[in-house]
């Protein structure tokens, strides 16, 4: 959600309901499509200034997120990730 929201209802280690605030800026990315084939993202990685830390590729099916991961990593010296399904990792 582009505007962002300020809490999320979320189950905790407890089963039950709880509040937590949300403390995250929405950007917005101009330029970038969600319907990007694999050659648009490449060519929009490749010309991201200044050069992203870490890219995380989430969509897709695993075999080809890994793919393109490793030549993202290979081709623009950026470290990648994939994660798994349900997998958490911390953003900084």
């Amino acid at each position: 959600m582009k505007k962002g929201l300020t809490d999320v209802t979320m189950m905790n280690s407890e089963g039950k309901l709880d509040v937590v605030k949300v403390g995250l800026r929405a950007e917005s990315i101009e330029g970038f499509s969600g319907h990007s084939d694999r050659r648009q993202i490449i060519n929009y990685i490749v010309q991201l200034m200044p050069k992203p830390e870490r890219v995380v590729v989430c969509h897709g099916e695993r075999a080809k997120c890994l793919s393109i991961a490793n030549f993202i990593q290979r081709r623009c010296e950026v470290q990648t990730l994939v994660p798994s399904v349900m997998e958490t990792f911390r953003l900084l």
